[in-house]
């Protein structure tokens, strides 16, 4: 929503300060939400990840706290923490499924789940892989580690935006230091950017020309203006 200056107003427009005063963005299971996740795995037990549907995987009082979650990432900060899920009970194969049945259910509010990357994952481990020869990288000369590269490091990631409207995180084992998430509001830069400099503002209503030469489709337009809203399962990213 624009206000008669053009600047926009809402729960969008946020600064970290905001959040953290508030806190109305963190949600937390209660134990019977705890326990309605629990029986909805056993449901599944056996069955393929990926391989079940939300109807496989029923919440009731869960898919409420979902239908909020839902409304502040589409209309609201853009963001949400949902924190209490007892990781500790579970392996990483119920985990994995209890991940997809929460997001499955939270995925059909709001879109629907795709590939987040060429190599067509769904769930990816957020995990320092730099040992690991099928995960290096090495750049030659002038060029730059990609964002992908990095998010397989324990190296910092630059600000960026992700190609889906939503992305989710689950935090299983913390990082024994580091591993923060920082967020910024597009709302906010948008109106420092309005105070600024409003000639530059034109260019984040344009396409902006990206090049990859590994791809098969080496030249393609992005909006500079897209954004990814957060769901966030975690009190920070995964163990790197």
């Amino acid at each position: 929503m624009l206000d008669d200056r053009g600047m926009i107003v809402g729960r969008s427009f946020w600064i970290g300060s905001d959040l953290e005063r508030s806190g109305d963005w963190i949600h937390r299971l209660d134990d019977t939400q705890q326990a309605e996740i629990a029986a909805a795995l056993a449901n599944v037990k056996g069955r393929p990840l990926y391989g079940f549907t939300r109807d496989d995987f029923p919440l009731y009082s869960t898919a409420k706290l979902l239908a909020r979650v839902s409304e502040e990432l589409e209309d609201g900060y853009g963001y949400a923490r949902i924190r209490g899920l007892a990781v500790e009970r579970y392996s990483e194969a119920d985990l994995r499924r209890i991940f997809w049945g929460l997001f499955w259910g939270l995925g059909l509010h709001v879109g629907t789940a795709v590939y987040q990357n060429r190599d067509g994952e769904i769930m990816t481990e957020v995990l320092d892989r730099t040992r690991d020869p099928r995960y290096q990288a090495v750049p030659g000369p002038g060029k730059i580690v990609s964002s992908r590269a990095k998010s397989l490091s324990n190296g910092e990631l630059r600000f960026h935006t992700d190609g889906a409207d939503v992305i989710s995180l689950l935090c299983v084992r913390p990082a024994q230091r580091g591993g923060e998430t920082k967020l910024a509001s597009v709302a906010t830069i948008y109106n420092d950017m309005r105070l600024r400099r409003p000639d530059l503002l034109d260019h984040l209503f344009h396409d902006y020309i990206r090049v990859w030469p590994s791809r098969a489709v080496r030249i393609w337009r992005y909006p500079v203006r897209q954004q990814s809203r957060r769901l966030s399962f975690a009190d920070g990213v995964r163990r790197r």
